[in-house]
């Protein structure tokens, strides 16, 4: 079950969007913005930049048609951008030729890089939709408006949130982004688990991120592997967490990524207590006792809660996709927020509906706001696109400072 590691970028050619109902804008936007940190050497690798630093006229084509370039791109247009090569003006010279059609080949890869870490086009197009929007409306709630912390309960290997953290550094808004994800070991939950086992996760996770430094969008991996952890939880012999940082570079500046993988770090959800049952909806508690947390529990079983508490106090924002039991994660974020001693909003992304039972629960100190993204592909609202809308969920406190 284990995938090799790839060692080389993707072959050219551009995947083709199939989810056509509505346009990525947001996608060729970014593409666009790519193509100029292509041009200013941010990214790219040191084959791609020796052929912009000998072909100055090449990089005038992609500066004055980064628009075009880009949304030939999206279609997978290589002979719209032959054209476009051929109407230039310097398209006789024959080394400027050449290096722009490498050129294409350079971003064609890149393009089909950033899809495949995302899985799909749409998905792609989700994260950088959610970028602008937190970037906008919410980065200025964090406590420390220049370090966004991300959790990702129930990640598996899905390094999707890259997308995110990549644009929103690129933003300008925030110099540090730090991402943990939560997964569980199959030597403990065997029919719970995606990976194999901690060598398989690992490896998938390292083959993405060989792939993005491969396409010249990331530099200075660093990768660590412990047996203690930062939230001092040692819930399992078989407890590990793994530690990958680079940098991205914006505006010729490096700027830190890290990611932090919680394996088995995992505490038994502790049962309800009497004032958790004053205090949530039935709704919300029934709810949650008819997937994975049952009534009635089984000796010696081991029912883990999504995250850990000192997770959860940390992150600004908290990704929901595909969740095995939403209604459970709802339960723990319910609980996450009567047990924090952080005082500060967090922003969450979900492909799932938010019922009123989360909103009765809550704290009577916070409030709850929805924003809904334009792109309905996302996790299973991309199985069910009728019956599902990806949706951006804040809760604040009462009286927290909102931009108008």
């Amino acid at each position: 079950m284990t995938e090799k590691s790839v060692e080389e970028p993707p072959k050219s050619g551009s995947p083709v969007s199939y989810y056509s109902m509505r346009p990525l804008e947001k996608t060729e936007l970014f593409l666009r913005r790519l193509i100029l940190l292509y041009t200013q050497g941010d990214i790219g690798t040191s084959d791609s930049h020796v052929r912009l630093s000998n072909n100055p006229l090449a990089v005038k084509f992609l500066e004055r048609r980064a628009e075009e370039v880009a949304r030939l791109l999206v279609k997978g247009d290589k002979d719209g951008y032959a054209r476009l090569v051929k109407d230039f003006q310097a398209f006789k010279e024959f080394n400027v030729t050449i290096s722009l059609y490498a050129i294409w080949g350079d971003l064609e890869r890149i393009y089909a890089g950033l899809v495949k870490v995302c899985r799909r086009e749409t998905d792609l197009e989700t994260f950088l939709e959610f970028s602008s929007t937190y970037a906008k409306n919410f980065v200025h709630l964090q406590k420390d408006p220049q370090v966004t912390n991300v959790l990702y309960p129930g990640s598996g290997w899905d390094m999707s949130s890259f997308i995110f953290a990549f644009d929103l550094l690129h933003s300008g808004k925030t110099d540090r982004i730090n991402i943990v994800f939560t997964e569980l070991g199959s030597s403990d939950f065997p029919n719970m688990a995606w990976p194999e086992d901690l060598k398989d996760l690992d490896s998938r996770i390292k083959e993405q991120i060989n792939l993005l430094e491969c396409l010249g969008l990331i530099r200075n991996v660093k990768f660590e592997s412990s047996d203690a952890n930062p939230w001092q939880s040692n819930p399992s012999s078989n407890s590990r967490t793994l530690n990958y940082s680079f940098e991205i570079i914006v505006d010729g500046k490096p700027k830190k990524m890290t990611l932090t993988v919680g394996y088995n770090t995992y505490e038994n959800r502790p049962e309800i207590s009497e004032n958790e049952k004053k205090s949530f909806s039935r709704v919300l508690i029934e709810n949650a006792r008819n997937g994975y947390w049952p009534k009635k529990l089984e000796d010696g079983k081991i029912y883990p809660a999504y995250f850990l508490q000192k997770q959860f106090d940390a992150c600004d924002v908290l990704i929901s996709k595909m969740s095995g039991d939403v209604s459970l994660l709802m339960f723990d974020i319910v609980r996450g927020f009567w047990n924090t001693k952080s005082n500060t909003s967090k922003v969450v992304l979900t492909d799932e509906s938010v019922p009123s039972a989360i909103s009765d629960s809550l704290p009577k100190d916070y409030t709850i706001t929805m924003d809904q993204l334009k792109n309905n592909s996302y996790g299973y609202c991309h199985v069910f696109p009728d019956s599902c809308v990806v949706k951006i969920f804040k809760f604040a406190p009462k009286g927290s400072f909102t931009k108008k």
